[in-house]
């Protein structure tokens, strides 16, 4: 893993260097892990879960949920719901505070905030039940691999 970390980060430099002498920068660098702006996905979410359950969910859960979700991934994989993704989702949650009502709402909201994301995606139906049985703890990660041991 760490020599395909340091050959990505010396690829990224090859290709910066030829784009410039190119006179094609990159696009100026952003953290991925600042600046996040929640609201439009948790109220979305949020929309969808009313209409789904007729009841709104709560919203403390709701953004610290959209916050972790977001956090350090690009825009175009906040729909992802891959079971490992999920798994590692679910791993990020159980280290909050145990038994903090907000720890409990949110994994209490994982498998709806799955399935909404999955929609999001237009993945099949089987496709979004797999992850949502992930999180909900019913189906270890490691059974979709195929023989990988993970």
């Amino acid at each position: 893993m760490l020599d395909n970390w340091f050959r990505a980060r010396r690829r990224v430099h090859d290709l910066a260097d030829v784009l410039r002498k190119r006179g094609m920068p990159l696009p100026a660098a952003r953290s991925l892990y600042h600046d996040l702006d929640a609201d439009p996905m948790a109220a979305a979410f949020t929309d969808w879960y009313v209409r789904q359950h007729g009841t709104e969910p709560d919203p403390e859960a709701v953004g610290a949920l959209t916050l972790e979700w977001m956090e350090g991934t690009l825009p175009d994989t906040w729909h992802a719901i891959s079971p490992h993704r999920v798994d590692f989702q679910l791993a990020l949650i159980n280290d909050w505070i145990p038994d903090h009502p907000i720890t409990v709402a949110a994994k209490a909201l994982l498998p709806e905030w799955v399935r909404w994301h999955g929609e999001q995606a237009g993945l099949a139906e089987h496709l979004i039940d797999r992850g949502v049985a992930v999180a909900l703890g019913g189906v270890p990660v490691g059974s979709d691999c195929g023989g990988l041991r993970v």
